[in-house]
């Protein structure tokens, strides 16, 4: 059997927030991601082009873009998700999951109780 170990900075990586504004990159796609505007901003460039020479994928692009950014899922250039930062569930769930991540075993080893004894 094999067990796979994910250190902790890489699950902080998978987590991490854009620097690019959630807001911004919005009404970018909304009004200019037919030419591929909000791809130039968050640092996609070669899919930049290609919308602004295709007329951002011949509209459907430009249309599944329009869902993709609205529902956060759209990544910068370094992979990280374009969210907005209004301190929501998902900033907590977060939080709550890098505390969990920084545990160590013997810290849960004396929280659990002692069952079946004798």
């Amino acid at each position: 059997m094999l067990i796979y170990v994910v250190p902790d900075s890489v699950r902080r990586m998978a987590h991490e927030s854009s620097i690019k504004n959630y807001w911004v990159t919005l009404g970018l796609v909304l009004m200019t991601g037919f030419v591929g505007g909000h791809r130039f901003y968050v640092g996609k460039v070669g899919t930049g082009i290609l919308f602004l020479l295709t007329g951002g994928l011949f509209a459907i692009g430009w249309i599944v873009d329009i869902f993709t950014v609205a529902f956060g899922n759209l990544t910068d250039k370094g992979g990280n998700f374009i969210r907005p930062q209004n301190g929501g569930t998902h900033d907590r769930e977060l939080a709550m999951t890098n505390e969990d991540s920084t545990a160590q075993p013997e810290d849960t080893a004396k929280k659990r109780p002692l069952s079946g004894c004798g």
